[in-house]
Parts: C-alpha cells; sequence; structure tokens
C-alpha cells in the first residue's frame, strides 16, 4: 500500500509526495493538469507492464513510448473523455509475443481501473523509432 499526501499551494497548484519514496510531482493548470497526470499514469501503466512481461520474454523492449491524447466531456460535471493511446516500439518481436504484450498492455492496473464510461482506444506500432 502506498501513502501519497497532497498539499494546495499557489496559483492552483498542487504538489504529491509519495511518503515511502520521498518522490514529488506538482501539478499546475497552466502546466499539468491533474487530469494531465491521469492520462499519463495511463501511459506510463501500459509501458511498465509491457516492459516486466517484455523483459520476461526476452524481448528487447528499449525505445518503447507511449502517446496518450486525452479529450474532456463538455459541459457539467467535468470530466475525462476519451482517451486514445498509441504506442510505438523499435523492436518487432513474433507475432504471437505482439499479441501477448498488447493484451497486457490493455489489462494494466490502471486500465483495468477507469470508469467503463471512459472509452480507451488503443494503437500499436512494432518495429518502428
Amino acid at each position: 500500500m502506498s501513502q501519497i499526501d497532497v498539499l494546495y499551494e499557489p496559483e492552483f497548484s498542487t504538489r504529491s509526495i509519495v511518503k515511502e519514496s520521498g518522490w514529488q510531482i506538482t501539478t499546475n493548470l497552466t502546466k499539468c493538469s491533474p487530469t494531465d497526470l491521469f492520462a499519463a499514469s495511463l501511459g506510463s501503466c501500459v509501458l511498465t507492464v509491457m516492459g516486466l512481461a517484455a523483459e520476461k520474454m526476452g524481448v528487447d523492449f528499449q525505445g518503447a513510448k507511449v502517446h496518450v491524447h486525452k479529450e474532456m466531456m463538455p459541459g457539467i460535471p467535468r470530466r475525462i473523455g476519451p482517451l486514445k493511446v498509441y504506442f510505438t516500439a523499435p523492436c518487432l518481436p513474433e507475432k504471437e509475443i505482439c499479441v501477448k504484450l498488447e493484451k497486457i498492455a490493455e489489462q494494466c492496473p490502471v486500465h483495468n481501473s477507469l470508469h467503463p464510461e471512459i472509452v480507451v482506444e488503443f494503437s500499436f506500432q512494432w518495429g518502428s523509432a
């Protein structure tokens, strides 16, 4: 279990501190909003679980990237809308390994925790930089 302390700071900023490690991250509505951090968490989770599995399968996963496009829903209440996850990797494993890694990506804990109304579209491109 992790404990994260979040402090409100001037100019609509927050500072989050992971108690166990001391790691910190700041959000600010003009630079990185909490919803941007939410989208980044999805991308980071996808790459992390894929990277762990790739290592076990002997796949060189270095250079893999995810671009997450986040949309906000119009109106009140404000909420996150569709998310598009674009994955690229320079490696080109065998087709069956690609399929396994793609399924693992779609089952990352962040994706599994999203509200069912948040549509997430995945796109995978192997063998590209």
